[in-house]
């Protein structure tokens, strides 16, 4: 696929899930990741699954058995997620994906992207999503929305009011996740969503 048509990804948040993520959206080849960014540069406390069992997806990400050999458990952090990136796409020295500390810097500086990916901590879902969709970037992002219905608010209203593309996700890539939503459209659990007239659902209690 031509460069001119990819889409320009601002990757926000290179902790154990967002390294989950970058991966296979490294994959992509509709994509290309054109920023990462997180305000921490590397450490080695944050919680797997599981002993190496994140450590060991990037070892097999980037067919090399022996990184991170040394570590604690996985190192995460923008140096990691700029690291996997140049990695993955062949990247010389001085020459990679760049990383920075605040999501509005990258806004600011990173013009031609296109849309920001949001893999941060839960209570700045919003904040980031809000920001991106006002700079003109298409928004996804890890559930939830927003910790506060106030801000769900916010980021619904500034999507409609921008036009921009958003999705929200859990466990992205599942394949179960259609015939899930067929199946909850279809009734097989009863009334699960409160009408558009506001009536209660059929069992007397509002979903």
């Amino acid at each position: 696929m031509p460069p001119s048509d990819r889409i320009n990804v601002g990757f926000v948040g290179c902790g154990t899930q967002g390294l989950r993520q970058l991966m296979p959206a490294l994959q992509r080849p509709d994509l290309r990741i054109a920023a990462v960014c997180d305000p921490n540069r590397r450490s080695e406390n944050y919680v797997e699954w599981a002993r190496f069992e994140l450590r060991d997806k990037v070892r097999a990400f980037l067919k090399d058995t022996a990184w991170a050999e040394a570590a604690r458990a996985c190192p995460c952090g923008r140096e990691v997620g700029r690291e996997i990136v140049d990695r993955h796409y062949g990247a010389s020295a001085g020459a990679g994906v760049p990383a920075y500390t605040d999501f509005r810097e990258m806004l600011a500086k990173e013009k031609d992207l296109d849309a920001v990916y949001v893999m941060t901590p839960d209570h700045l879902h919003a904040p980031i999503a809000v920001a991106a969709m006002r700079a003109g970037k298409h928004v996804i992002t890890h559930k939830p929305l927003a910790t506060v219905l106030g801000e769900a608010q916010v980021v619904v209203r500034t999507a409609r009011d921008t036009g921009a593309a958003t999705h929200m996700f859990c466990a992205a890539g599942q394949q179960t996740a259609p015939q899930i939503a067929e199946w909850i459209q279809a009734g097989a659990i009863g009334p699960c969503a409160r009408s558009t007239t506001g009536r209660r659902a059929p069992t007397g209690r509002r979903a």
